[in-house]
């Protein structure tokens, strides 16, 4: 068996040998190892620590840039992106985890023109933006139009499409007027007349303008 000799002082001042035996020493040895190692990762780790805390800004920086960019994945027909731009003017240079998605889809649908807004965000600084406009199919009353839903809206510039049908009834009865005007609409079919106007009166009468 592998032994190694360690010298231990006396009261004497002499010093006297033992004999360890291999394994133990090769224990101790292992042990000192194990501590060195131990010391070293947590004078790592100390470092480490340190570079974390002197950089996090920057890298936070880095990661969570400022929104600065709009990404336009379809064509508008009513819409102007000078309008887009201005209602998202308030939103733009928020960082991209702080980016307020849902503020900016509840101001874009309160424009007249716009039936649904989809915002995705695109990493580093850019978002994209889908829009479906309205789809007005008639004039309800001389102020609001009625999209295909049966909703009514009340755009800028409501003059240029004066060429719609003309359509008007109590309040909550559009649904029950388009549905009519549909109906006759496919009765005239076969004839040369077109129903450009069509109004339920507060009697519950129809009234007719045929062109």
């Amino acid at each position: 068996m592998n032994q190694s000799t360690v010298q231990i002082p006396s009261r004497s001042g002499i010093y006297a040998t033992r004999k360890i035996p291999g394994s133990r020493a090769r224990s101790l040895k292992l042990m000192d190892r194990v501590r060195i190692s131990l010391v070293l990762t947590g004078f790592l780790l100390l470092c480490f620590g340190v570079f974390l805390q002197q950089n996090f800004d920057r890298g936070v920086g880095f990661i969570n840039r400022p929104i600065s960019k709009v990404r336009i994945e379809n064509q508008w027909q009513y819409i102007r992106e000078e309008e887009v731009s201005w209602l998202l003017a308030e939103f733009m240079g928020a960082g991209f985890f702080n980016f307020d998605m849902a503020g900016v889809k509840q101001i874009l649908e309160q424009h007249p023109w716009v039936h649904h807004a989809t915002i995705k965000k695109l990493w580093p600084e850019s978002i994209s933006l889908h829009i479906t406009e309205q789809v007005a199919i008639a004039q309800w009353g001389h102020s609001q139009l009625l999209s295909q839903n049966g909703e009514t809206f009340k755009p800028i510039g409501i003059e240029s499409l004066n060429a719609l049908p003309l359509l008007n009834g109590p309040k909550e009865s559009q649904l029950r007027v388009m549905g009519q005007y549909q109906a006759i609409s496919q009765l005239l079919l076969p004839s040369t007349l077109r129903l450009t106007g069509l109004t339920l009166t507060l009697r519950g009468s129809w009234e007719l303008v045929l062109n």
